[in-house]
């Protein structure tokens, strides 16, 4: 809760097409802890599916971890 009011539309952030791409290429990390958009369907929350990214190395019941292909 910030400012009184609670979360709303206006609070959740989207990352332009192509935007996460940019991110990567600049940070060039080797792993990236992602949310299975799956588990989380039922409470509302939206996550994009990130394993174009890379070869997913583990999988738990609401997370992958996921090795990212050199850029």
């Amino acid at each position: 809760r910030c400012c009184g009011r609670p979360p709303g539309p206006a609070a959740r952030t989207t990352l332009k097409p192509g935007a996460s791409s940019a991110i990567l290429d600049q940070l060039k990390p080797d792993y990236l802890v992602a949310p299975k958009p799956e588990a989380f369907e039922s409470s509302g929350l939206r996550f994009n599916d990130l394993t174009g990214f890379g070869e997913v190395i583990f999988e738990g019941s609401q997370l992958r971890l996921i090795k990212v292909k050199n850029h």
